[in-house]
């Protein structure tokens, strides 16, 4: 698909007139210009007399003249107060060439000049902003301009009036660089050089109607209309610009733009956000001034954009939040800090609300804050809602508060009458003549005596929810408080013909002495109460500064949906407990309520139709495990 030909070497190279040497020179990136043996100026570009800020109005300037011109606009700092013998150097450097030389000028750009001597006296002088290096040659002459058309970093190429490739650079033929795959070789048709491109899949644009993006393209060839960008693979993209050179030929130069094109893409999206963004935003300056708002921010403060812009965003609010907007937000901005709160807008005297914003700044590669940014919402349904929920948070705890005060008052003047119907039934049943008689007394002595222990367990709850019982943190052995457990629970456990046992600790912990007992005994007895066979085990273990007084049962265990609904009131899971013992899930209730009381973490493991372990982790004071009491039922052995 391609043409060949004498390849594109210096002696190969065809000869150039002065117009498409100009044309040459415009279209390059770098600053060039050649000097002549008498040492002034030929020909140069726009850029290279940009650089170095040269607008003498002399035709044929030297290189002298133009240094000096420059050192008069302090153009080079670093001649500052040596400017003699910097221009020596330099033009010492200018005739003999060979080296390249960083230059920072006073405009804030930094060049590498670089000086190639040519046959006959010539000099080509070329500024670079970047940092490759430039090679060159003499223009003049067919072998240096090939050396100097190496050194121009853009790819670039020049076709004939007959169509086919006079010259071109390293970046346009290699095929790593600009057309990665497609074989360049000097001679070849434009044409040629097309379709070799269209088979490496190089214009991304063309795929799937090559024979139309082929004609179309040649059109483009045929009758240049300037730049175009141009897709390639790999995210990457092109400005081509082709010029038709005077003698017919077309010089090509491709520029890549792929980072121009990913930062365009990035603003556009970014943008595209903005715009539709719900939340209002702002862009100003540090003195507030709108550069940006979004069209939220325009129907929020009911402006038309192009009246916003113009205006400060000071302006939209209330005058004691516009002296609030100076002394706290444009000082932070400044510091580039962040700030958020509500201010009082009023964009206009019918048009008041509370406004939310939240603004920070942007800085440059400094660090100095350069302009600041805003979001911002209308506060006002958002502070009703907050105000509504905060009625109805306050409503709801007082009624709690109330239920609570009620219970507590019920439960109090109930357990007086039960206390005594429990002393009549006492006497009564000293009474009774019969079996029959003593065993319905006793029904009805656990009856009485399950109401007093809801009514109990309530009214410890209303207490806790009140407030009435609140920690008194101190230090003491647990030793003892084990030792009542192992008393209290020692006879229960032999009426149920179920084993207990107890190992004890002589570690002293910080807590609520009363509060602790009372979660150990209700674990306890939430233990004996669905454990119908095997055996319950209260005992310690020290886990780092902390004890951990376990009570282990071999119940029916806990499924784990019911693990933390536990807990809750009135929740005594889905097992059926045979035994006639009455209760309405309390116990586990209050241990929860008290641990988070204490600052104690409460734990729970379990094993279905196996058994559960309850847990209760206090802070130790001092420490020693399982060398104290130990109480087992059966054999009826308390050992301290």
């Amino acid at each position: 698909m391609t043409d060949t030909g004498a390849h594109d070497t210096p002696d190969t190279l065809q000869p150039f007139d002065a117009r498409r040497l100009s044309t040459v020179f415009d279209a390059l990136s770098d600053g060039v210009a050649v000097f002549g043996p008498d040492d002034r100026m030929i020909d140069s570009n726009e850029k290279f007399l940009r650089l170095f800020q040269f607008d003498d109005p002399q035709d044929t300037p030297t290189f002298e003249t133009i240094l000096r011109a420059g050192l008069t606009k302090n153009l080079f700092p670093d001649a500052t107060n040596r400017e003699d013998d910097w221009l020596a150097r330099r033009l010492q450097s200018h005739r003999e060439g060979g080296r390249e030389a960083r230059q920072m000028l006073s405009s804030g750009v930094t060049v590498l000049i670089s000086d190639h001597p040519m046959a006959g006296g010539s000099v080509v002088t070329v500024l670079r902003e970047v940092t490759d290096h430039l090679n060159s040659g003499d223009l003049s002459m067919p072998a240096q301009l090939a050396v100097a058309i190496e050194g121009i970093t853009d790819p670039f190429a020049i076709f004939g009036p007959d169509d086919r490739l006079i010259v071109c650079n390293q970046p346009f033929r290699n095929r790593e660089g600009a057309y990665p795959g497609v074989d360049i070789q000097p001679g070849m048709r434009f044409e040629s050089f097309l379709r070799s491109g269209l088979e490496a899949g190089m214009f991304i644009e063309a795929i799937g109607g090559e024979e139309n993006w082929f004609k179309n393209r040649m059109a483009m060839h045929r009758d240049p209309g300037g730049p175009f960008e141009q897709a390639w693979p790999a995210g990457r993209w092109v400005l081509v610009n082709e010029q038709r050179l005077p003698d017919g030929g077309t010089l090509i130069v491709a520029t890549d733009i792929t980072e121009r094109k990913k930062a365009e893409a990035e603003r556009a999206q970014l943008r595209a956000m903005v715009e539709e963004s719900p939340e209002a935003i702002a862009i100003f300056d540090i003195a507030g001034s709108l550069i940006f708002t979004n069209p939220a921010h325009d129907r929020l403060f009911f402006t038309e954009q192009a009246t916003a812009r113009r205006g400060n965003l000071g302006d939209l609010l209330t005058p004691t939040a516009r002296r609030r907007f100076m002394n706290e937000i444009t000082p932070a901005i400044v510091q580039g800090e962040s700030w958020e709160g509500v201010l009082d807008a009023a964009p206009d005297p019918d048009h008041a609300f509370p406004l939310w914003l939240k603004a920070g700044a942007v800085r440059d590669d400094s660090g100095r804050s350069v302009f600041g940014f805003a979001f911002m919402h209308d506060h006002a349904e958002q502070a009703e809602a907050e105000r509504a929920l905060l009625t109805a948070k306050a409503a709801a705890e007082d009624a709690n508060q109330m239920k609570t005060r009620l219970i507590a008052a019920i439960s109090h003047d109930l357990l007086q009458p039960l206390h005594g119907a429990e002393l009549f039934l006492h006497g009564l049943t000293g009474m009774l003549e019969n079996d029959r008689q003593r065993e319905i007394a006793e029904r009805i002595r656990e009856a009485v005596a399950a109401v007093q222990s809801i009514l109990s367990t309530q009214l410890g709850l209303s207490q806790i929810e009140l407030g009435v019982l609140s920690p008194n943190i101190t230090d003491f052995p647990i030793k003892p408080l084990l030792s009542r457990m192992a008393s209290e629970f020692t006879g229960r456990a032999a009426n149920k013909r179920i084993r207990f046992s107890v190992f004890a600790s002589n570690a002293t912990v910080k807590t609520d002495a009363v509060m602790l007992e009372r979660i150990i005994r209700n674990l306890l007895s939430n233990a004996l109460y669905f454990t119908e066979s095997g055996g319950i085990l209260l005992g310690c273990r020290k886990r780092g500064g902390n004890l951990r007084i376990e009570v282990w049962d071999s119940g029916p265990g806990i499924a784990d949906d019911q693990r933390e609904t536990i807990f809750d009131e009135f929740n005594r899971g889905t097992t059926v407990r045979p035994s006639e013992d009455h209760g309405v899930g309390l116990g586990l209730a209050i241990v929860k309520r008290l641990a988070q009381q204490l600052g104690h973490g409460i734990d729970v493991e379990t094993r279905l139709e196996r058994g559960s372990r309850f847990s209760v982790t206090v802070p130790i004071v001092g420490a020693g495990i399982r060398d104290g009491l130990r109480v087992q039922t059966g054999r009826r052995t308390i050992r301290s």
